[in-house]
């Protein structure tokens, strides 16, 4: 048995395994904060991510004895809302329901004819439906 005992540090728990997770997952952190801004361009703009290193110790049955428990959790960020545009009218059945065109809402208004989807697909003028799948 060992006879020399130090004050538990963070270095310390799991024989530094528990700080070179926390720096593992820092490094992971960043490079997905970075994606996200390089994926999300303005949009990203005020987002954040976070790393967060709970240690809880607890008492044991034992005399003087104690658990260490360390876990890191991150938190990154969401995916930017959208915001797109519908206008208030009736279903076929005569129910409430906000209406959009058969190719899908967008940022223009609702009763804006469209010739192409967002992503490019030709949309048919007459029938608002999309041409190209």
């Amino acid at each position: 048995m060992a006879t020399t005992f130090v004050p538990l540090e963070l270095g310390l728990i799991d024989e530094g395994e528990c700080l070179q997770k926390a720096d593992q997952a820092l490094g992971e952190l960043q490079g997905a904060m970075m994606a996200y801004r390089a994926e999300h361009g303005d949009q990203a703009l005020a987002a954040k991510g976070s790393l967060t290193l709970k240690v809880t110790l607890a008492i044991e049955a034992g005399d003087q004895t104690y658990s260490i428990k360390a876990q890191t959790t991150q938190a990154r960020p969401a995916p930017p809302a959208t915001v797109s545009l519908a206008f208030g009218g009736e279903s076929q059945d005569a129910q409430p329901r906000l209406l959009v065109r058969q190719s899908g809402s967008d940022a223009r208004p609702p009763a804006q004819a469209k010739l192409c989807t967002n992503d490019g697909r030709r949309v048919d003028a007459e029938t608002g439906e999309v041409l190209d799948e």
